[in-house]
């Protein structure tokens, strides 16, 4: 068997293209991440959060619900460096599964490129700096978050930097709704940017 070299953002979008309509199956569908760790394994990668998932890009899963909103936060990493978050969101490969598990869609975006998405990622990542990563909750910013890991465990988890699950929905094209106070007019400003 041919082992599978895919190094780039090209190469990866044209695989995934190909997998779609191809239910991948998990042994739980409660570990959201499992899929995520197939769809890399799939390109020969082992899944990691110490760099970036291609020479040229990031790989990242979501799940769209039957009513076409994104399910989730769509998580970006657990490093809080501003260069890093950056570079991690500079150029985005995004896997889109459905509620089974099914490939339905790959898109590819650059979150960052909207004018936005760039200047509340600046003001919320302060904010969440100044607050605090021990004691900063999900309701203190409306774009981006922080929130836990959760891995089901008992003890504490780190927090992890996230992108806000209605606005993932916005930055693919699926459809928005929110009922934080705020988001609304963010939405109205970011498609006046697209």
């Amino acid at each position: 068997m041919k082992e599978i070299d895919i190094n780039t953002i090209d190469e990866a979008e044209i695989f995934y293209r190909n997998m779609i309509g191809l239910k991948i199956k998990t042994k739980t569908k409660k570990n959201k991440g499992e899929f995520g760790q197939l769809v890399e394994s799939a390109i020969g990668h082992a899944p990691s959060s110490a760099h970036l998932d291609l020479d040229d890009g990031e790989i990242k899963t979501v799940c769209l619900k039957p009513n076409n909103q994104v399910k989730e936060d769509l998580k970006i990493a657990k490093v809080w460096d501003k260069d890093y978050l950056e570079k991690k969101m500079k150029n985005l490969l995004v896997i889109v599964r459905d509620t089974e598990n099914t490939i339905i869609d790959v898109k590819r975006c650059s979150p960052l490129n909207n004018p936005t998405f760039l200047k509340y990622f600046n003001s919320e990542f302060e904010q969440i700096m100044k607050i605090g990563l021990d004691k900063v909750s999900q309701s203190d910013t409306i774009v981006w978050v922080a929130k836990t890991n959760d891995s089901g465990k008992k003890q504490k988890n780190a927090r992890a930097f996230y992108l806000a699950r209605a606005f993932v929905s916005a930055l693919l094209g699926y459809k928005f709704s929110s009922t934080k106070r705020g988001a609304k007019e963010i939405y109205k400003e970011y498609k006046s940017n697209v």
